[in-house]
């Protein structure tokens, strides 16, 4: 009771205050028309633009749910193209240049949870794990291009080397040739990288396509990587040094898909049989 007189006294001014100046509010709006119109425009607004806010809280909750419906269709589509016998199309019109198997790959949509790129050996992070059916090794592309390839997983999340990492190796094709090689990244341009391999002997054009091979079981072929920038033949070398344009920025990728190789097991272990 006593702390109760004491907040009384030592607040009740404050209070009293207050409490004088709701009721003089009530009775100006209550007993004057201008300042009820203009009360009551005021209260509109601020409802109008709380309710606006409220409105992209709830949309922007949506948003999310709304984009991985699209992503997963658009790994189905991106199935069927991959999967589709003897299709031939463009890099403008999708950086899948040729397909494979009949429902040899699953797409697994994902995002991107981290990303370390100031290394050597740049790697990202994805926001799915084996419980989500991801696996070391498995192929990771975006719409435009190639990402690189699972190194580590856990139950949800995974570690993905990039192509811009020292201990990256793609198998790599240049298109309409039957010329295959290694891309590897020695450079410092996040932009581009080198293809290795490619015999002396071969007929090279500045603009050429490079494609993944398919040679591996990461990717399917026919993958859009970029174009040849420029090549070289080192003197006393009899493969040619070639640099190679990526089509896509990969640091700046956010929607990506895992690559599920339905018959990497099966031609691993006769692959290994073979070696054994």
């Amino acid at each position: 009771m006593k702390g109760l007189l004491f907040l009384l006294i030592k607040y009740g001014g404050i209070v009293l205050f207050v409490l004088f100046e709701c009721i003089a509010f009530y009775l100006v709006i209550n007993h004057n028309a201008e300042q009820r119109s203009i009360y009551a425009n005021s209260t509109n607004v601020f409802s109008g633009y709380l309710n606006t806010q409220v409105t992209a809280l709830e949309d922007f909750g949506e948003l999310r749910g709304i984009n991985d419906s699209l992503q997963l269709e658009n790994a189905k589509l991106i199935e069927k193209i991959i999967n589709l016998p003897g299709v031939q199309l463009t890099p403008v019109d999708i950086p899948f240049q040729k397909s494979f198997k009949s429902d040899q790959y699953k797409l697994i949509p994902t995002h991107i949870c981290g990303k370390n790129t100031r290394l050597r050996n740049n790697y990202f992070t994805l926001c799915k794990g084996s419980k989500d059916g991801l696996y070391k090794d498995m192929g990771i592309i975006s719409e435009t291009g190639i990402i690189g390839r699972i190194s580590e997983v856990s139950d949800h999340y995974a570690l993905v080397i990039t192509m811009l990492n020292i201990q990256s190796g793609i198998s790599a094709l240049i298109h309409d040739k039957s010329f295959a090689g290694t891309l590897i990244w020695d450079v410092d341009d996040t932009n581009e990288m080198t293809l290795t391999g490619i015999p002396k002997h071969a007929e090279l054009m500045v603009g050429d396509t490079i494609i993944t091979s398919g040679y591996s079981t990461v990717f399917p072929p026919g993958i859009m990587i970029g174009r040849i920038k420029s090549y070289e033949l080192p003197p006393g070398d009899n493969n040619y040094r070639i640099s190679v344009s990526l089509a896509n920025d990969i640091l700046d990728e956010k929607i990506i898909y895992a690559i599920d190789n339905k018959r990497k097991e099966e031609q691993l272990l006769l692959e290994q049989n073979i070696i054994d």
